[in-house]
């Protein structure tokens, strides 16, 4: 039988409240401080990497929770507008909808987040069943999903005995205690940044992500590591390939990430090599920042292969 899901992610759904202005902060005493520009965006690792991947043909579900109410309600719009099959998200009337305020700034950022309905997720919303229908299971946002952390390892290790390849991407815990090494122990593939690498094998200093690369190897056989502008770099085993990130201009970088995903996820879920899908993610991800908010500018397949064959064209002509 056909998997009814290329991939299924299980992670965070939540509204995005972008403000961006040069030295934004907020000053407290009631003082009002004009920003320079405002978006409502969808938000959540796991919902902005659903999009990318329903953007790129894959067919792809979301296991999430949202509150009954406004913002749950243009949330799961938003997701269904984009190709995402929301049959598995629930809408629960006890909860609101989380919501994360990001305080941008150039390059930089700073986020504020009311968890809300995250951690409303819980072991019951996530049947054993769905994963013989399911190829990949990517799993996101890992730190906010408080209400099915403790048993997040056993559902990888029933997708896995299912057939399914798993991916996942922690994003940042805002506890700083990093623990997760149960569910490395059941991952094909991890994609965190440089700086979650590093926090999440515990290593600092002067090597510090040649050392937790090291380490996180000994855990998961792929380790794809988001490194910005610098690129990205995939190790598997005792091979490492790496690239450079294209140049390009920079709307707004929320979720950039998440798109790189959801292009090095397509590449190896479509058969392409780790080279290949490490040049799919980049470009998904350097198209992504072309627009306000992390699913706006998100790409289509054919649109990734303009992109890729106008930056060889230009690589030939000795234009980069």
């Amino acid at each position: 039988m056909t998997p009814e899901f290329d991939v299924l992610v299980i992670g965070d759904l939540n509204a995005d409240l972008i403000l961006s202005g040069e030295g934004i902060a907020p000053r407290f005493g009631q003082a009002e401080t004009l920003v320079d520009d405002g978006a409502l965006t969808l938000g959540g690792s796991g919902a902005i990497t659903a999009c990318g991947l329903a953007k790129l043909g894959l067919r792809t579900g979301i296991v999430a929770v949202v509150g009954d109410d406004d913002l749950g309600r243009v949330s799961i719009g938003q997701l269904q507008k984009c190709g995402v099959d929301t049959s598995l998200v629930v809408a629960d009337p006890t909860q609101s909808t989380g919501i994360s305020v990001h305080l941008v700034d150039g390059d930089d950022r700073a986020i504020l987040t009311y968890a809300g309905s995250l951690a409303a997720l819980l072991p019951e919303h996530t049947q054993s069943s769905i994963f013989a229908r399911t190829r990949h299971v990517h799993l996101a946002g890992v730190f906010l999903l408080s209400g099915i952390r403790t048993v997040l390892a056993d559902l990888l290790k029933e997708a896995r005995a299912a057939g399914c390849t798993v991916s996942m991407d922690t994003n940042w815990d805002p506890s700083e205690a990093w623990q997760a090494d149960d569910l490395l122990a059941q991952c094909d593939y991890l994609l965190p940044n440089e700086e979650e690498a590093i926090l999440l094998a515990g290593k600092a200093g002067d090597d510090g992500l040649e050392s937790a690369i090291d380490h996180l190897c000994t855990m998961v056989e792929t380790i794809v590591v988001k490194r910005g502008r610098s690129g990205a770099l995939v190790v598997h085993g005792s091979q490492r390939w790496s690239r450079l990130a294209a140049t390009v201009e920079v709307v707004d970088a929320i979720g950039a990430g998440d798109s790189f995903n959801a292009g090095f996820l397509t590449g190896v879920l479509t058969g392409l090599d780790e080279v290949d899908s490490l040049a799919l993610g980049l470009a998904a991800g350097s198209l992504s920042v072309g627009g306000r908010g992390g699913t706006v500018a998100q790409p289509s397949r054919e649109q990734v292969h303009v992109f890729q064959e106008t930056g060889r064209q230009a690589e030939a002509n000795g234009e980069q």
